[in-house]
């Protein structure tokens, strides 16, 4: 549990460093001063001032920011030169700027899913041969162990691991016969699937092993490495668009504890899983971030973009109160999210 936890702090607190170094990076090239470089939010764990940046990590891993001249009030207003300013800059520099994180993302997720494609390769298939029974489950409860080969099930016999999962799947929970074959010795054992409430299939609770580890040539990795982003990112718009037209409830949507969780979920299913839930996370967050929200990147981009039409710049206090308000929408949300996950964790 404790170590699920804290490798989902290091999972999230990675993304969040991506985001930020993406914004970082391009208002560095735009010779934008940077004040401050933070992973986290409240107090400060760490803290080192590097020419004129204090790089920051505190208590709170959920966020970061990176505070840039003329963007908010700051102490450090008469510190730095007009042409330093985030103000100075043309329209698509401050685009660019707000944007990058998303865009940090985005790539992030797609290198990931290369690197899986290409340097650790994909499985080509399952096996018989249980690989890894997961702890509370009832393939634990039943008596499976790693490197038993399921010979037999409902007395039908079996060497394709997909029928395995298949027959698991649709079980809808009634019992089924196995017969195991553990070195030299035929067991026979009754297993009772679970539901999985949020995949709405059955599982037991164990992992097969891959037939083989299949990689893929450089220019095949690319493709289907694009291929899978647009996947995810088609996948994600259309739990959005669901959120908007009623057809997914706010009750569904997990915040930074149902984050935590599940990321420890993917821990226990196998790398494979982990890199995969990253990828997600990345273009959730890629997403969220340009959604036209007050607070958000998306936001000042919408209110820089109406400044540009209207040929005319809004008042500092109108857009402080206007980010305010978003802020206050975005924090109210996250509070009654998160209640939501403590109720589905008591529950579950």
């Amino acid at each position: 549990m404790i170590q699920n936890i804290i490798i989902s702090i290091f999972v999230i607190s990675i993304i969040i460093l991506v985001h930020e170094l993406g914004h970082y990076i391009f208002a560095r090239i735009f010779k934008v001063k940077v004040f401050e470089f933070s992973i986290g939010f409240g107090f400060k764990l760490f803290q080192k001032q590097i020419k004129g940046t204090l790089y920051s990590i505190r208590v709170l891993p959920f966020g970061g920011y990176v505070r840039l001249a003329g963007v908010d009030k700051s102490p450090d207003s008469d510190k730095y030169l007009a042409s330093e300013s985030f103000n100075s800059l043309r329209y698509l520099k401050k685009v660019v700027i707000l944007a990058s994180g998303s865009f940090a993302n985005i790539l992030f997720g797609f290198l990931i899913l290369f690197m899986m494609n290409y340097v650790i390769g994909i499985p080509d298939g399952v096996s018989n041969i249980v690989d890894q029974v997961y702890n509370n489950t009832p393939a634990q409860v039943s008596g499976i162990k790693e490197g038993d080969t399921i010979y037999s099930i409902n007395k039908k016999e079996v060497t394709d691991g997909s029928v395995v999962i298949q027959k698991i799947r649709l079980s809808e929970g009634a019992k089924i016969d196995i017969a195991l074959k553990r070195s030299s010795e035929m067991i026979n054992i009754t297993i009772s699937p679970s539901l999985d409430i949020k995949a709405k299939t059955y599982y037991a609770g164990f992992k097969l092993k891959p037939i083989r580890i299949k990689k893929m040539t450089l220019t095949k990795s690319v493709k289907e490495s694009f291929s899978e982003l647009y996947s995810y990112f088609i996948l994600i718009l259309s739990a959005f668009w669901g959120l908007i037209i009623g057809k997914i409830s706010f009750v569904q949507i997990s915040g930074p504890l149902g984050i935590v969780s599940l990321t420890g979920e993917m821990v226990n299913y196998g790398l494979l899983y982990l890199f995969r839930f990253i990828v997600i996370l990345n273009i959730n967050l890629s997403i969220i971030n340009m959604l036209p929200i007050p607070a958000l990147d998306g936001g000042r981009i919408m209110i820089l973009t109406v400044e540009k039409l209207i040929r005319k710049t809004l008042k500092e206090e109108t857009v402080d109160r206007i980010h305010y308000f978003g802020g206050l929408v975005l924090m109210t949300l996250l509070v009654y999210i998160t209640y939501m996950d403590i109720r589905k964790l008591i529950i579950k």
